[in-house]
């Protein structure tokens, strides 16, 4: 309040979210045609997905979605991981962990949502939802490394320019991604 009543200051981006009309804002704008064609649909997914797959060695992933959003760039990730592991006849059998993470509840309901609908009938995936700010990352231990899951690894994405949302990113890596172990990957 005294920041608002103030001279001056800024607000962290994540808190527009915390508003319901600010995340239907969002919601919106980011689901126009317009927008969609020119931020969503450029993205190179398969060539990603490729990547990744080629770096994971099999689908045996926990896929970390931090700021998601409504979920439908990193679920099209997903499927596009799925459809290139099959493709390739990988002897692994798909065991995906997909979190959601987002401090707006609105979003993380659409996200969750979406990714539920658009992966049934996808064997070997899990949709969590979590409510949080990606901020305080290490205290979602869930999240972190555990010897039962030390045959996994974790790619953590940051889509729809929320690395670009940071006040000092150097210092978000340095503290918030500290729970992440070597062959992690960050997209």
């Amino acid at each position: 309040i005294t920041l608002l009543n103030g001279q001056g200051g800024s607000i962290e981006q994540t808190y527009a979210y915390l508003d319901p009309k600010s995340a239907l804002n969002w919601y919106t704008l980011s689901n126009h045609s317009a927008y969609a064609t020119q931020y969503r649909e450029n993205m190179p997914l398969r060539p990603l997905a490729a990547k990744i797959l080629q770096s994971a060695g099999q689908p045996t992933i926990d896929f970390i979605a931090l700021g998601a959003g409504d979920g439908k760039q990193e679920v099209r990730l997903l499927l596009q991981l799925l459809e290139l592991a099959s493709e390739r006849g990988t002897r692994a059998k798909a065991d995906i962990s997909l979190y959601l993470l987002d401090i707006s509840q609105p979003l993380l309901s659409e996200a969750y949502r979406h990714a539920s609908e658009s992966l049934t009938g996808q064997n070997g995936v899990t949709v969590w939802a979590v409510q949080g700010n990606f901020h305080h990352l290490p205290r979602y231990t869930q999240l972190h490394y555990a010897p039962q899951r030390a045959h996994r690894r974790r790619l953590v994405t940051m889509f729809g320019y929320t690395l670009g949302n940071l006040d000092n990113e150097p210092s978000f890596f340095r503290h918030c991604l500290v729970g992440f172990a070597p062959g992690d990957m960050l997209l």
